[in-house]
């Protein structure tokens, strides 16, 4: 009897300190995930991932015609705004379009005759009833966010940014100062939390370090796991070297390059978490 006793108690203990992360969490992010917020400040779309991600959000997708329509009728709330475009879950990568995910999938509303060439971002036309089109990344317009989810909000914290200028060798004894390890980009989930997380930290005017190389005739990490993700710039990979790195003039798709190039790096923390 007393021995069940203390595994109750034990369990309620457990169960408590689990509600107490899960407060903390909901404390953070929107509860309700069909929630989409427009905000009416005029910022630059790579600007408009950093002020969404503050809020613990992101900027909408919309993955079906139900969540563009749920979008649109977001801005159309707001009444007559003075904007010719809005900012959402759409972008280019490397000249093709896809969601900021790095995913095809999701509802196609361009308008006539675009995307025309005019930018390599993707924003709500206002003078086209909200359908899509192309326009320059340094163009102003107001965004519309959607709640992160929570999955992915706690992958993001655990990738840290930095634009201190270090070699590959450099930039591996600098995370492992500091308890992490360069990051693996390995997947394309990784992939759209490393770009995505560079470009919510505004941290877009370097090229980036992760844990990449060439090994014969493979790509492997420093621990000699063999890479099958290799999501390649368009036109690479052009023998600059053996080091592969996030490239700023190709939306972050790889590059290759000698190792003793310095550029900023990415680093993991396996432990950090969301509290």
């Amino acid at each position: 009897m007393i021995h069940i006793v203390v595994k109750m108690v034990g369990i309620w203990f457990l169960l408590a300190a689990v509600l107490q992360v899960q407060a903390s969490i909901v404390g953070r992010i929107p509860r309700n995930t069909n929630e989409y917020q427009v905000f009416t400040d005029s910022i630059t779309n790579r600007d408009a991932y950093g002020e969404c991600y503050k809020r613990g959000m992101m900027l909408a997708v919309p993955k079906d015609e139900s969540a563009y329509n749920g979008i649109v009728n977001a801005i159309k709330a707001k009444g007559a705004l003075d904007t010719k475009r809005f900012w959402f879950g759409i972008r280019t990568i490397d000249g093709d379009i896809k969601t900021i995910y790095g995913s095809n999938a999701y509802y196609r509303a361009f308008a006539p005759n675009q995307p025309s060439g005019d930018g390599d971002c993707i924003g709500l036309s206002v003078e086209h009833d909200y359908a899509y089109d192309d326009f320059s990344c340094g163009n102003r317009g107001m965004y519309v966010c959607e709640p992160l989810d929570l999955d992915f909000a706690a992958q993001l914290l655990k990738y840290k940014v930095f634009e201190i200028e270090k070699s590959r060798e450099d930039s591996i004894n600098e995370c492992k100062k500091q308890g992490m390890v360069l990051a693996r980009d390995y997947n394309a989930n990784t992939h759209a939390a490393i770009t995505i997380k560079i470009w919510s930290l505004v941290a877009r005017t370097e090229n980036f370090h992760i844990d990449a190389l060439k090994s014969g005739t493979d790509i492997v990490s420093s621990d000699g796991t063999v890479q099958c993700f290799k999501p390649f710039a368009k036109g690479e990979v052009d023998g600059q070297g053996d080091c592969f790195y996030l490239r700023r003039t190709k939306d972050l798709q790889w590059g290759d390059q000698n190792c003793v190039m310095t550029f900023g790096y990415v680093c993991y923390d396996e432990y950090a978490t969301l509290d």
